[in-house]
């Protein structure tokens, strides 16, 4: 027995313009973020700029490390635009929101009626992480667009077991990979061989090994010219793509941890807030899903779904709480189909559901006091007095629903906690984004090199110490990395590689964190005082370290080549280099003769506080041009 009547066509028209209002709402109102939005971003613009679409490129080196179905998207739609910028680079990730609320509607009415689908609507839209990603320039939109597609092929196919939805399934696995490799083979993979289990006839009658070897011919279509067009021969191509692509970017993050480790429990810390705010029914939900998963195929449908992908990216070493969101629509589904049956017990008796109400009313009362409490901190005069807004809306929010909570019809719970998440997030979006944005983003800090570089002025430019690829989208220009490898000779055993890279990367550490507090008369003018203070303070902490002599023994090398960089930017051509102070401090302290520099712009990017220094022609140049 259903407790939702079937919408009408009006309605259901009008959540969907709801939810391409919330999501949409001030997309461009802030500036790309790192570390996947410039990077991305950069990668679209350099295929516009050179023409060249098969082989993307950062800084001018080739990037092969995602496929390139976002990059293309991304730069389609800067032609339209007229640039790459957060409107252009975010678009891709809001239409793929669109579809998946879309074809998550069709699959759900199919699964469950009209009235549960519209629900799913509802839940997914204003779930925390959906939101989030339909509006970042990331790649796991598009993957979830056609992971769903392919869920909605196989719950079609068991319908049907025609043909055409084996084609599209193959299809959704092939752009799938496009988009973001491997990952798009293993929801559906893992979802066949666990549904199908103890049902090897329909398994086999899938072919589902054909899919797998269609989805990676059509990846092979791109990846292999592109690996050729970027290699010195075909033998380079085959050995640093499955180094570079299968081992990093596959096995690597999963089993070996190379990016983001995490332990197996990680994802029960991150659904919980990714869930948001829905995680409140998790109790019902996680009991309605056990039992539907032998009571009805719908419900076995989307356990099969969600459970194994779910265990086997907690056992993967490396982990990220966006991996997850291939498995949203289904839970979309899932908790409405629930929550339809939990109105029907609490509809004589909603106390629960006051009580859940009132819960996440006075939620949204503490969540507004968080910006009053960041008053109260050191950092109280780098935040904006309008992120107070913010809080008057969260607490006028949060009174209101908790007072108005007997009132609410148990048919309409459902769009009210949508409707208030709805004002959360504008919220948000219009008061505490910007404030982040001005720690989180790199373009004003790059401003005199991109008036330099739009200007057509001639010039260098480093990143020492560091390359990030926020610094090439808003400085318009490429930069030499330096100081971001080894230093010295690089050992051809991988195993005195990896001991090189990890003493280097300690050393690194100690000193930096030797110099940090060491007051300093000027950043720019080193004297020799300074120095002999934060030559001092090095000496002190490599004694302590219990790798010291293995770090003084590396020092000399590190000389050499501080030496031979500073004395090259101090020439007379203009020469720029972004650095961090705490890099500044122990590269000034350790060469012979530190340059004398002129900062240009000094900032708090993200976690780093970035100076932009300039040699003697280079701060001439920029004293010379408006920016």
């Amino acid at each position: 027995m259903r407790s939702l009547a079937a919408p009408s066509t009006l309605q259901v028209a009008s959540v969907f313009l709801a939810a391409l209002a919330v999501l949409s709402f001030g997309i461009q109102s802030y500036d790309l973020w790192p570390a996947d939005e410039p990077r991305y971003a950069e990668v679209a613009r350099e295929m516009l700029e050179s023409g060249d679409y098969l082989v993307p490129r950062v800084n001018g080196e080739i990037y092969l490390e995602k496929p390139p179905l976002l990059f293309w998207s991304i730069a389609m739609f800067s032609r339209l635009t007229g640039q790459v910028d957060a409107l252009s680079a975010r678009l891709p990730s809001l239409l793929s929101a669109l579809g998946v609320l879309l074809i998550t509607y069709r699959l759900a009415r199919r699964m469950y009626g009209p009235g549960v689908a519209l629900w799913t609507v509802l839940i997914l839209m204003s779930t925390v992480r959906f939101w989030w990603q339909a509006r970042n320039a990331q790649i796991d939109m598009l993957l979830t667009l056609f992971m769903v597609i392919a869920l909605y092929a196989l719950w079609r196919w068991e319908e049907e077991r025609h043909w055409r939805w084996w084609a599209v399934l193959a299809l959704a696995m092939a752009a799938g990979t496009l988009a973001k490799g491997p990952p798009a083979l293993l929801f559906p993979i893992l979802f066949i061989l666990t549904f199908y289990w103890y049902r090897p006839l329909p398994r086999k009658q899938l072919h589902w090994v054909a899919l797998v070897l269609v989805a990676v011919a059509v990846t092979a279509l791109w990846y292999v010219p592109a690996r050729l067009a970027g290699a010195e021969s075909a033998e380079t191509a085959v050995q640093s793509g499955v180094f570079e692509n299968l081992f990093r970017n596959t096995v690597g993050r999963m089993f070996l941890g190379v990016s983001k480790a995490q332990m197996p429990w990680y994802y029960l810390t991150t659904l919980p807030l990714d869930c948001l705010p829905w995680t409140l029914f998790f109790p019902w939900f996680l009991a309605w899903l056990w039992r539907a998963r032998k009571t009805n195929q719908a419900g076995a449908f989307l356990w099969f779904w969600m459970a194994p992908a779910f265990i086997f990216f907690s056992l993967s070493i490396g982990k990220r709480a966006l991996y997850l969101l291939p498995l949203f629509p289904a839970f979309a589904i899932g908790m409405a189909a629930a929550l339809d049956e939990l109105v029907l017990r609490w509809k004589r008796r909603p106390t629960p559901m006051h009580r859940i109400l009132l819960i996440l009313g006075a939620g949204l009362v503490l969540i507004g006091f968080l910006p009053v409490a960041g008053l109260l901190t050191p950092y109280a005069g780098m935040l904006p007095w309008y992120t107070l807004c913010f809080s008057g809306v969260l607490w006028a929010t949060g009174t209101v629903l908790a007072a108005m909570r007997r009132r609410v019809p148990s048919s309409q719970w459902i769009h009210v906690i949508t409707a208030v998440m709805a004002i959360v997030y504008c919220a948000a979006i219009a008061w505490i984004l910007p404030a982040i944005d001005q720690f989180k983003s790199a373009k004003d800090f790059c401003a005199p090199v991109r008036a330099l570089a739009e200007n057509e002025h001639a010039f260098r430019l480093y990143s020492v110490g560091f390359s990030r690829e926020e610094y090439i989208f808003y400085a318009h220009r490429f930069h030499e990395p330096v100081f971001t490898g080894l230093v010295g000779a690089t050992p051809t055993d991988m195993d005195a590689l990896i001991a090189k890279a990890t003493l280097q990367k300690r050393a690194r550490k100690v000193i930096a964190e030797a110099v940090e507090e060491v007051p300093l008369e000027s950043l720019t003018r080193i004297t020799p005082q300074d120095r002999d203070t934060l030559r001092q303070a090095i000496e002190s902490a490599i004694r302590k370290d219990k790798q010291a002599e293995a770090m003084v023994a590396f020092e000399p090398a590190l000389i050499a080549e501080l030496d031979r960089f500073f004395t090259g930017f101090a020439d007379e051509a203009p020469a720029f280099m972004f650095i961090q102070e705490e890099d500044w401090r122990w590269m000034a302290a350790l060469c012979t003769e530190p340059p004398q520099c002129h900062i240009v712009r000094e900032q708090q990017v993200g976690s780093r506080e970035v100076l932009l220094f300039a040699n003697e022609s280079g701060a001439a140049l920029a004293r010379q041009t408006a920016f």
